[in-house]
């Protein structure tokens, strides 16, 4: 959004975005907009879900770039202790040892249910 008018007045192109989320059943998302005929020149997205599309062949082969790295974070309920988390053992334990944790159901949700637990060999007592 903010690149977009530098670039349009240098370019003389014009640029229309649309935002959506990257995943998902609703109309907006991005892979229902393609579905369902909507066109676009480039897709900025969610790794996972990139990935999908390049699978169900929605993109050019060898087109995808890696923009930029988005960390998880965590936080803890008003007054209960910080956790010291500087290991995968010690974020092992901290899950296991907390009475309850949510997380969401997007991408970062995806990772943690999908790979994280696994990683941490948690997978089973998480469920």
């Amino acid at each position: 959004e903010k690149l977009a008018p530098e670039y349009e007045a240098q370019s003389g192109d014009k640029i229309i975005l649309v935002s959506g989320p990257s995943m998902g059943k609703t109309p907006q998302a991005i892979p229902a907009r393609l579905a369902r005929g909507e066109q676009a020149d480039v897709l900025i997205m969610v790794g996972d879900a990139l990935t999908q599309l390049e699978k169900e062949r929605w993109t050019q082969p060898g087109s995808r770039v890696e923009l930029a790295d988005s960390p998880i974070g965590m936080v803890v309920k008003r007054g209960a202790p910080k956790p010291v988390i500087k290991t995968d053992a010690d974020l092992r334990n901290v899950l296991l040892q907390a009475d309850s944790f949510a997380y969401s159901d997007s991408a970062s949700g995806r990772y943690v249910s999908g790979q994280l637990f696994k990683k941490l060999g948690i997978e089973e007592q998480v469920k």
